[in-house]
C-alpha cells in the first residue's frame, strides 16, 4: 500500500514538473517569438528598413531610365540635325515618337516632366541631365537651379500679395522664403499681444522697440524650438543674452506668433533667415564661402573667406540683382532684418543694440533694434515629406 501510495505520488510530481517545464517553455517561446517579431518589424520599416530600400533603390532605378530615355531622344535629335540646339518642339516630338510619356518645354535649357512619375528635369546644351523636382535632397542637390524659384500653390490670407521663393534645404525639408517685404499690418504681435512699431517713413517697415520687454533674450529660444539649430554657432558656445538684440531676435524665432504663416503643408514659420541660414543658402547656390562666428554673447562677425579678418559689416556682399537674397525696390523699405544678434558694440555704453540685415544694396550690417527702414521677411519650413514640381512657367507647385 505504502509502495503504490508512493508511487502515485511521484509520478503526480513527474506530472506537475512536465506541467511547469511547459508552461515555462511556452512563455519563453512567445517571449522569443515578440523579440523576433519586433526585430523583423524593424528591419522591414523606418527610413533604413528593407521595405524603405527597396523602395529607394526602384526610384533610383525609375530615375534612371528616364535618364536614359531623354538622352537617348536628345542624342538621336543631335545625330539628325548634325548639331545645332535641340528646341523642346523637337524634343517633345522625339520623346514622343519613342514611347516616351514626357513633355518637354522652355528654351535653352530644357525641362522635361514624366507624366507617371511627375518627375521633371532638365537637360542643357551640353547634354547634361539633372533631376530638379522631388523632396528635399533634390531640391538641395540642385540649389543652383531651384533656389529662387517660386511655389505657386504655397498663399496664406497673412501673405495676401506676396509669393513665396525656395531659400534653402537641409536635405530633409526645405525653406521658403516672401518673396517681398510683408505688409506691416501682417506683422503678427508679440507673444504678450503686442504690435510692433511702424516706420514714419516707410509703410512696411518696423523696429522693436514697444515689444522688447516681452521676452527674456537667449532663454526664450529653446532646444525643442524648430529654429534653434539655426543659432548653433552661438549656442555651441553657451553664450546666454539679456541684451536688447536678442530679445528681438526671440520674437524673430517665436513660432507661435509666426505661424500664422504656416499652412498645413509647413512645420512652423520664423520672421526671417537667421544669419546661418542666409550663408548655407547662399554658399550653396553660388559656390562662395561665406563664414560667421559668434565672437560674445553680443552675437556675430561675418567674414567672405577663410583669409579674410572678421568684420560686423561688408557693404555689397550679396547679388543685387538676385532677390532671393536683396530686394531692390526702395519704396517699402530699405533692408530686412536676420534674426541674429550683431556684434557691434562701438558704442559705449551700448552692448547688445545691434540686429544684422541685408540692404538693397546686398550688404549685410548691423543696425539697431529701433532702426526704422527695415522690413520683414518671414520663412517657412515646408514637411519633410513634402515634394515640389516644376512647372512649365518655371515655378514650382506642392505636389
Amino acid at each position: 500500500m505504502y509502495s503504490e501510495r508512493n508511487k502515485r505520488n511521484e509520478e503526480e510530481n513527474i506530472l506537475k514538473g512536465k506541467k511547469g517545464i511547459t508552461l515555462i517553455a511556452l512563455v519563453i517561446t512567445i517571449i522569443v517569438l515578440l523579440i523576433l517579431a519586433g526585430v523583423s518589424i524593424a528591419m522591414l520599416t523606418g527610413n533604413n528598413g528593407i521595405l524603405s530600400q527597396a523602395q529607394n533603390a526602384n526610384e533610383q532605378t525609375d530615375i534612371g531610365k528616364e535618364k536614359e530615355q531623354i538622352a537617348l531622344a536628345y542624342n538621336g535629335i543631335k545625330t539628325k540635325k548634325e548639331g545645332g540646339d535641340v528646341t523642346a518642339g523637337e524634343l517633345d516630338t522625339e520623346l514622343k515618337a519613342n514611347g516616351t510619356e514626357a513633355t518637354a518645354s522652355g528654351n535653352g535649357t530644357l525641362a522635361i516632366t514624366f507624366s507617371d512619375s511627375d518627375r521633371t528635369y532638365t537637360i542643357d546644351i551640353n547634354g547634361n541631365i539633372i533631376l530638379i523636382t522631388g523632396n528635399a535632397k533634390e531640391i538641395l542637390d540642385n540649389a543652383s537651379i531651384a533656389y529662387g524659384k517660386i511655389v505657386s500653390n504655397y498663399d496664406i490670407d497673412g501673405s495676401t500679395g506676396v509669393n513665396w521663393k525656395i531659400f534653402n534645404s537641409d536635405g530633409v525639408n526645405i525653406y521658403l522664403i516672401a518673396g517681398d517685404y510683408i505688409n506691416y499690418d501682417k506683422i503678427p504681435n508679440s507673444k504678450e499681444n503686442n504690435k510692433l512699431n511702424q516706420s514714419d517713413s516707410f509703410q512696411d517697415a518696423a523696429f522693436f522697440t514697444n515689444i522688447l520687454d516681452d521676452y527674456n533674450g537667449s532663454s526664450d529660444i529653446t532646444s525643442d524650438n524648430s529654429a534653434y539649430k539655426w543659432l548653433n554657432k552661438y549656442y555651441e558656445k553657451q553664450y546666454t543674452s539679456e541684451y536688447n538684440n536678442m530679445k528681438a531676435v526671440a520674437y524673430m524665432l517665436d513660432t507661435n506668433v509666426w505661424n500664422t504663416f504656416k499652412e498645413d503643408t509647413a512645420s512652423y514659420a520664423i520672421g526671417g533667415p537667421t544669419l546661418e541660414m542666409l550663408f548655407d543658402s547662399y554658399n550653396k547656390k553660388y559656390g562662395t564661402q561665406y563664414e560667421c562666428q559668434a565672437t560674445s554673447k553680443e552675437g556675430y562677425l561675418i567674414r567672405k573667406t577663410a583669409n579674410s579678418e572678421w568684420e560686423a559689416r561688408i557693404t555689397g556682399l550679396l547679388e543685387t540683382n538676385d532677390e532671393l537674397y536683396t530686394i531692390s525696390n526702395q519704396n517699402n523699405a530699405l533692408s530686412y532684418w536676420i534674426a541674429s544678434p550683431s556684434n557691434y558694440n562701438d558704442w559705449i555704453g551700448h552692448a547688445g543694440f545691434s540686429i544684422l540685415s541685408v540692404y538693397y544694396s546686398g550688404s549685410v550690417t548691423y543696425s539697431s533694434y529701433y532702426a526704422d527702414d527695415i522690413a520683414f521677411r518671414p520663412i517657412v519650413c515646408l514637411n519633410s515629406d513634402i515634394d515640389l514640381i516644376l512647372q512649365e512657367d518655371g515655378t514650382y507647385k506642392i505636389r
